[in-house]
């Protein structure tokens, strides 16, 4: 259990760190420089998701299973066949939507955009092959620490910079970014991965152990995966701020980066992918050996759940507070941001079922029912989204993305796939809005008698103490629940 605590504990100063990169960006560099960072970042990540080709998840599938087997050669095998064609693949589209949406400027020319573009994908594709196998190998301690160090680097040679130059330009803090993600994949390789596949695992009969398939029978899941994963493209936060910046002026387009890019950060700390990299892989080893659908459903509900909580209370403490925070962090760069930041919240909380859905099909075999369902969703959302952003600019992005999710789910429950059974507590998320709700009120109650910064300061405190205790007495989540939970990952811990 400790080092399940210790793993929560890197995430957490991991995400206290992450925005605190941001934040320092966004204080420190032009508007327009930190518009085209958001941009550049964001066709890179889209890029990574066109060229991940869906291994990653069968990464999580498999390894686990290959570990328990004491299969080390399998694990590499699996691994340089993930990442070899990601290389190419992801290099190729983030320079092919550079030229699509870059537009020449003294800011950053099409040339550089291109050349980092190109590197930096690839160096997010190394780091996100060896994060994931090293997760897989029940090494997501080891990572977390790796991940939290690397941060920490970061903001140490962004301070250096700053220091010696004052005005950070864009491809300084791109440098910064490549060369600390390729120094984070070469230890996470010597650190994780390396002394994880030295070990030889416990004596156990291998007819109890799911059996391995060749490589190439990996194939049509891998497909399926990125299926998917192509069909969610246009719900990406990445895509989001990719699309404004295509159609909004730069102010607009600054400030959306900054809060999607803050929420995108926040969400990887979230509890459903807190505990993700340390979750997953140990319910892929239980259900390798037990095949308890019931079980998994419960428990991927009960994260569900979790960031649900969590992202209302962000959502409704930026509605209350959230343009005098924006704007004291910036130093008054950015303004009225509040009913923005709610939104993006709002959608982050409901489309937290995204997620849940993603793992609990992927170990159930349900991949094909998921992609389904995505291609129908996207196909009818995808031209309201561009309307959307062409309309309403940020508002109607951050808008329609609240939708894909709740089609997603509901298509699969009309369908009574077995991988929304019991997913999706609709009676407690209602108990939780409610609570926001009423808490909401009082905190408008009392910005409304005490403007400025410091009647927005103890209205967010005034909602939250609220929020909380009513959470508690509707049980919206149990202390059985929590129990349950950290039981689960003390038990099957290594």
């Amino acid at each position: 259990m400790a080092a399940i605590k210790r793993f929560a504990a890197a995430r957490v100063l991991s995400g206290l760190a992450g925005l605190a990169w941001i934040v320092l960006l966004a204080r420190w560099m032009p508007v327009a420089d930190f518009a085209a960072y958001s941009v550049l970042t964001s066709v890179v990540s889209v890029a990574s998701i066109a060229g991940n080709l869906g291994f990653d998840r069968v990464i999580y599938r498999y390894v686990p299973s290959a570990h328990l087997r004491g299969d080390s050669a399998y694990v590499l095998r699996l691994v340089w066949f993930a990442l070899l064609p990601r290389l190419v693949v992801a290099s190729v589209c983030a320079v092919g939507a550079m030229w699509w949406v870059i537009q020449p400027s003294g800011t950053l020319s099409l040339y550089h955009a291109c050349l980092a573009g190109g590197m930096l994908s690839i160096s997010l594709a190394i780091s996100d092959v060896t994060a994931t196998t090293a997760d897989s190998l029940m090494r997501f301690e080891t990572q977390a620490r790796l991940v939290l160090s690397m941060l920490v680097i970061k903001l140490a040679m962004l301070f250096f910079i700053h220091w010696e130059v004052d005005v950070l330009d864009v491809l300084d803090v791109l440098m910064i970014v490549l060369a600390v993600d390729l120094m984070q994949s070469v230890l996470s390789g010597l650190l994780a991965i390396r002394p994880a596949l030295r070990e030889r695992p416990a004596p156990r009969s291998l007819d109890d152990v799911e059996p391995l398939p060749v490589l190439m029978k990996t194939v049509p899941l891998a497909g399926m995966n990125y299926l998917s994963y192509l069909l969610s493209i246009p719900w990406q936060g990445s895509t989001a701020r990719i699309v404004v910046g295509k159609l909004a002026a730069t102010p607009e387009v600054a400030l959306f980066g900054l809060l999607q890019t803050v929420a995108d950060r926040l969400r990887l700390y979230l509890p459903i992918e807190l505990l993700r990299s340390a979750f997953e892989p140990l319910l892929v080893r239980r259900y390798a050996l037990d095949r308890n659908a019931a079980s998994l459903v419960r428990d991927l509900e009960l994260l569900r759940r979790l960031n649900f909580v969590t992202l209302i209370a962000v959502a409704a403490s930026s509605a209350v507070g959230g343009s005098e925070i924006v704007s004291m962090i910036t130093a008054g760069k950015y303004q009225n941001a509040g009913p923005l930041a709610a939104l993006i919240a709002l959608a982050l909380a409901v489309r937290s079922v995204n997620g849940v859905l993603w793992i609990g099909a992927n170990m159930l075999g349900r991949m094909r029912a998921l992609t389904v369902s995505y291609a129908l969703v996207t196909l009818v959302l995808l031209p309201l989204l561009w309307l959307s952003a062409k309309w309403f600019g940020a508002y109607g992005v951050a808008f329609v993305s609240l939708t894909p999710s709740v089609l997603v789910w509901a298509v699969l429950r009309w369908r009574d796939d077995p991988v929304v059974a019991g997913l999706w507590d609709l009676r407690r998320d209602a108990a939780c809005l409610s609570v926001a709700s009423m808490a909401l009120a009082v905190g408008w109650m009392i910005k409304s008698t005490m403007p400025g910064n410091l009647g927005a300061m103890i209205a967010v405190c005034l909602f939250l103490l609220i929020y909380g205790l009513g959470s508690a007495l509707l049980h919206v989540v149990t202390r059985d629940e929590i129990v349950r939970l950290s039981q689960f990952l003390r038990a099957h811990k290594g």
